[in-house]
């Protein structure tokens, strides 16, 4: 789906609290992960620097369950770069915001 921006609220729609539960988010991305971890983990990554800074929690946990998970390893350098862009561009990415009552 182009642009990416609508693919990305589509997932995040589809992954929506009032349809998935945090546990079952997690499930759904590692499992994309771990069958195409080179397209999956820049995608959230993406979906990290779209949505992140507009309240949504959701890709900020998937990133993170992806590095916990080591399904990022290969992505390293790749989640620094974009991060350290997204930083410049908008300021310090360390304010997370406040998760939804419903996680």
């Amino acid at each position: 789906m182009v642009p990416d921006i609508l693919a990305e609220a589509l997932v995040l729609r589809a992954l929506a609290p009032d349809r998935c539960s945090p546990a079952q988010q997690e499930a759904i991305i590692l499992r994309a992960a771990r069958l195409r971890a080179s397209r999956v983990v820049p995608f959230v990554l993406r979906t990290v620097q779209d949505f992140a800074a507009a309240g949504q929690a959701a890709p900020l946990d998937w990133l993170e369950a992806l590095i916990q998970s080591g399904l990022a390893d290969d992505s390293r350098p790749l989640i620094r770069d974009r991060l350290r862009d997204a930083e410049a561009d908008t300021g310090p990415c360390a304010k997370r915001p406040p998760k939804s009552p419903n996680f």
